[in-house]
């Protein structure tokens, strides 16, 4: 593959994985604590129940990093950080939709996987397929990645003087955390009015 076909194969993985993650954190954060009994139900039936009390908790922090990840992927500057990102998580949930997939709970598998909230529900089959076609793309994006390249390389020192990423960690973290403060206390329709704003707002924000 020459180097322009590497470099537009990289945008195009980067890009696309960059918007599934953003997409994805948003409609889950839309109700979190929807989301966290959906964790609630994966935990019961593959991990430790000492996490069962931090579903809600559990469920912000990871549309938080869905988003910001999502968010940073938009930047050419950190596609080697966000390129291990994708990967890490991809394999998990390969890993989590694999087992309720191929071994289910003697209450049978867990029906919706809840990857994008309440406005899409797909079957553990499909949950798994989308999973595993996801960690292909981000194995992709590993593979043609330049480790070496010192555009690829981004220090400590880049990372904490760069002000939009500040602006990036508080816009990914911002839906999560409304809706976690405010769905339970708020009317359904200014609810989802204040939702829509404040996710414009983050857009303006991240562009800025």
């Amino acid at each position: 593959m020459s180097g322009k076909n590497k470099e537009k194969t990289r945008t195009a993985l980067r890009i696309t994985l960059g918007v599934c993650f953003i997409f994805s954190g948003v409609m889950k954060a839309v109700n979190v604590y929807s989301f966290a009994q959906e964790i609630r139900l994966y935990i019961e039936a593959c991990m430790d129940s000492f996490c069962l009390q931090w579903t809600v908790e559990i469920a912000v922090v990871i549309c938080t990093i869905e988003t910001v990840t999502g968010l940073l992927a938009l930047r050419k500057k950190y596609e080697s950080i966000v390129a291990v990102v994708f990967l890490g998580m991809m394999s998990f949930f390969v890993w989590l939709t694999g087992i309720n997939l191929f071994y289910p709970s003697l209450m049978g598998s867990i029906e919706s996987y809840g990857c994008f909230g309440e406005l899409i529900h797909f079957s553990p089959l499909v949950s798994f397929i989308k999973s595993v076609m996801l960690l292909l793309m981000s194995f992709g994006l590993i593979a043609i990645t330049n480790y070496k390249s010192r555009i690829n390389m981004v220090s400590l020192k880049d990372i904490l003087t760069d002000g939009k990423m500040y602006v990036t960690f508080v816009v990914g973290a911002l839906p999560s955390l409304y809706s976690y403060l405010c769905f339970e206390n708020m009317e359904h329709e200014y609810y989802i009015a204040g939702y829509i704003a404040l996710c414009v707002l983050g857009g303006v924000l991240f562009r800025d």
